[in-house]
């Protein structure tokens, strides 16, 4: 069979429960079922690997075939399971991977979520819930260049960072772990080419974390002579007044150090975009209304700043709630 079209079960795909043990789920395409994927359930069902398989999308991984809720479900207790590595888990209905903890005493965490391609679901990629996974924090990221990706988590906990077109995690660039004083950065063999970077993280009991706040990326750095701009600019972002999310377009004619920051209107630094040094080049990021550390804020006017070298311009951003 080709495994381009749907064939699904009433309601689950593969159903592991009852408190089964390290049963591995490989190699399966497991779409077009009309509630989840695959679904684990009951306190006892730990130890389980889910590896290598097609969820929600085609035997390609590239056309959606969802599965109407969600891609991987677990419920009521399952614990110290793995997903990963290299699951295909896209186009799902609602979200990518739930780990729900209520209705179990001993709670549904444990559970590893590892080195997959999780994106285009139609709510999160990775939920945690009601407990789940202790619903544990998600790092928060700080830099992204062409040569690295940096932020900070809890110490000692491994970061794993992708990169991805709308906030979940196609494509996995590699781990790190955060240092005593909870910092990681991760050194990038290529330039990402997707438009926004994400990040999981996982604590000494395997819980993992759902995606970081995305922090977006250079979309088009200037390699042929045609490419790259003439001056500096900071172009006025779009849309504008905006909420949640607005964006900003920034354009450099050589490589240098550069400051992209949001400040209120007393001129308190609310919020880096960017601080690297970064390659001539146009550049596309977003700010999605926080301040460094992840709170919401306030509806109002803002000032954001582009420092490149000598150059610095200024222009004004409102946010409405």
């Amino acid at each position: 069979m080709a495994g381009d079209a749907a064939l699904g079960n009433g309601n689950a795909g593969i159903v592991i429960e009852g408190g089964s043990t390290h049963t591995l789920i490989e190699e399966n395409l497991v779409s077009g079922n009309s509630n989840i994927g695959i679904h684990l359930k009951d306190a006892g069902t730990h130890f389980n690997l889910i590896r290598c398989n097609r969820i929600g999308c085609d035997a390609a991984g590239t056309a959606a075939i969802p599965n109407v809720n969600f891609g991987i479900a677990l419920f009521n207790g399952p614990c110290h399971n793995v997903i990963g590595r290299e699951n295909i888990i896209a186009f799902n209905g609602k979200t990518g991977v739930l780990v729900d903890g209520a209705g179990s005493l001993t709670g549904t965490i444990g559970n590893t979520i590892t080195r997959n391609a999780i994106f285009a679901n139609g709510s999160e990629g990775i939920r945690n819930f009601r407990g789940g996974n202790s619903e544990l924090t998600p790092p928060l990221l700080t830099g992204v260049s062409a040569t690295e990706v940096s932020g900070t988590t809890v110490a000692g906990q491994i970061v794993e960072v992708f990169a991805d077109e709308n906030g979940q995690g196609k494509v996995f660039l590699g781990s790190t772990v955060a240092d005593f004083s909870g910092d990681f950065t991760l050194a990038l063999s290529t330039p990402p080419t997707l438009p926004q970077i994400t990040a999981t993280a996982a604590d000494y009991m395997g819980s993992t974390s759902a995606f970081s706040i995305p922090m977006a990326t250079a979309i088009r750095p200037g390699t042929a002579e045609h490419e790259t701009p003439n001056r500096y600019r900071l172009r006025q972002n779009y849309p504008n007044p905006f909420n949640p999310v607005t964006h900003l377009q920034y354009e450099l004619p050589r490589a240098g150090d550069v400051l992209v920051a949001i400040y209120d209107r007393s001129g308190r630094l609310l919020r880096r975009l960017v601080d690297c040094h970064q390659p001539a080049g146009i550049y596309l990021i977003q700010w999605n209304a926080t301040d460094d550390n992840g709170t919401p804020a306030a509806a109002g006017l803002y000032f954001c700043t582009l420092r490149a070298g000598r150059f610095e311009q200024r222009i004004k951003v409102t946010l409405v709630r």
